[in-house]
């Protein structure tokens, strides 16, 4: 898949990419490549389900909050806003409505996963 292929999928997936691409990775489409196939292959969202699992509030927040900070950081606008409102739910000591938002997140993930992979 080529760099534009790439970044058009994401688009079409609701990332903001060509910002991120220009003021995250001052246009390093190399690098970015690099971590977003870091993040197809992090642990970090099959742990933040254990942590809603075992009823740990401060597992989920702490998970949700790494979470967030990379997805804003590879612009997958959609997936830092699931992990947002999962972060504010359990920093404000709650649960309730989490089990939705990880579903959303494994969705709007496995959608946006599968733009890339339909691509290669």
């Amino acid at each position: 898949m080529n760099d534009e292929e790439i970044l058009k999928a994401l688009e079409g997936a609701g990332c903001d990419i060509r910002e991120t691409l220009d003021e995250t990775f001052m246009g390093n489409v190399a690098l970015y490549r690099r971590m977003l196939a870091k993040f197809a292959a992090s642990e970090i969202p099959a742990q933040l389900r254990a942590g809603f699992d075992a009823a740990s509030v401060n597992d989920v927040f702490e998970l949700a909050h790494e979470l967030k900070g990379v997805c804003a950081n590879l612009g997958l606008t959609p997936l830092e806003a699931l992990a947002s409102e999962i972060t504010e739910t359990a920093r404000a000591g709650r649960l309730d409505g989490v089990a939705e938002c990880l579903d959303a997140f494994g969705q709007a993930r496995a959608r946006i996963l599968a733009a890339l992979e339909e691509r290669q």
